[in-house]
């Protein structure tokens, strides 16, 4: 045995997700001072996990080949003890133990991993989450206004009233609702509550009227201009979420054009999503972006080039220009969507917010082109504004 290494006991080996063994199941008979020891260890563990860097590319699936030659009982018990072993929370494939106990010891020997886990580590997908994946429909419309209805108590408690279901069995399906609502919106669905809303439809007249306190008269600029919101708080929603962009309004974007083409194309291919025959996850793909490569790196936080107000109004010089004009401006949402004026179809960011000094809302609505359009809302909040000071 090596100078200086302790033997861990073998009533402390377990397997999966801890790791090679866990230094705080301690036996009965050993001292404090041991455990002390094994707790030291585990502190150090974790201490490395918190410096692992994700640095070590995969490469192309399926090409490389590796052919152990080990011992007969190795094997048997790689595919009998551990693979077969439904419980353990290791994969159940030999291949996927043998990778991920060496992913282990790299990443405790080097401190370094995979830009992204293996496939024979990964975990599995949901046949909902494979659908989404693959950009195929995981809800339908009917389904989604069933979901919808069900997420109201008011949906519930006739059946209760009537007898049909108990206010037990009522609560459970109520919070069931909820639980199946978040699963379909972890997989990028959009759930509407409009009932002649497609899914992957945001509501934007929702987000409108809550930056404005609940105010429904927010949304007479919008109506008196034909400005139709595609994707709201689109910061928020599409650059910096932890979930796939819904790929049919993703497609809707990149066909649509405008200033950020190029930045929705460059989300597509994080996501390595196929929009209208482009393979946008590619390797030849590459959109030309200063940000592209440290957004594929994947080692880092950025899911897209642009991630805050700052870095979108770095894309829109001229917006920005406009912006930086005002003293005080408060945003109160960024917007994509289309222009009546601008023939109606090409994508446009709308920046919605308030001019503080002078007390005036102003929506800046940005093309592909180098022109900004200024409307001031004089239909309500202005108006007010000019009530209230006459008064």
């Amino acid at each position: 045995m090596p100078e200086g290494k302790d033997i861990i006991p073998s009533d402390n080996l377990v397997v999966g997700h801890q790791g090679l063994y866990d230094p705080t199941l301690q036996p009965a008979d050993e001292d404090d001072d041991t455990l002390e020891q094994y707790k030291s260890v585990a502190t150090t563990a974790s201490i490395i996990s918190e410096s692992i860097l994700n640095n070590i590319p995969l490469g192309r699936g399926g090409a490389g080949k590796v052919l152990l030659s080990v011992e007969e009982n190795i094997k048997m018990f790689v595919k009998d003890q551990l693979a077969k072993d439904k419980d353990n929370g290791l994969p159940n494939s030999e291949v996927g133990v043998w990778v991920h106990y060496l992913t282990k010891g790299i990443e405790q020997d080097f401190q370094r991993t995979w830009t992204e886990p293996p496939v024979s580590i990964r975990p599995k997908l949901t046949g909902l989450a494979k659908k989404a994946k693959q950009g195929k429909r995981v809800i339908s419309k009917q389904e989604k206004n069933d979901l919808v209805a069900q997420l109201s108590w008011g949906y519930w408690e006739p059946k209760v009233k009537s007898g049909a279901l108990s206010q037990e069995q009522a609560l459970t399906k109520f919070q069931e609702a909820i639980a199946k609502k978040e699963e379909y919106e972890q997989l990028g669905a959009v759930i509407n509550d409009k009932k002649t809303a497609s899914i992957g439809e945001y509501d934007g007249e929702k987000s409108v009227v809550e930056a404005y306190s609940g105010e429904w008269d927010a949304l007479a600029i919008y109506s008196k201009y034909g400005i139709r919101i595609l994707v709201p708080d689109i910061i928020e929603n599409m650059f910096t979420s932890k979930t796939p962009p819904n790929k049919k309004v993703l497609g809707k974007l990149i066909k649509g054009g405008g200033a950020l083409k190029i930045v929705y194309m460059c989300i597509a291919s994080y996501y390595r999503m196929t929009i209208s025959k482009v393979d946008y996850g590619s390797p030849t793909f590459q959109p030309i972006h200063s940000k592209f490569d440290e957004m594929m790196d994947r080692s880092n936080e950025r899911t897209s080039v642009v991630m805050d107000v700052n870095e979108l109004l770095d894309e829109l010089p001229q917006l920005a220009s406009k912006i930086n004009k005002i003293e005080n401006f408060e945003f109160r949402g960024i917007h994509t969507g289309t222009y009546r004026k601008i023939n109606g179809t090409e994508n446009v960011v709308i920046v919605d917010g308030i001019n503080k000094v002078l007390n005036k809302r102003i929506l800046f609505i940005a093309d592909g082109s180098d022109a900004v359009s200024t409307i001031y809302d004089d239909e309500w909040f202005n108006a007010e504004q000019q009530d209230q000071e006459v008064k």
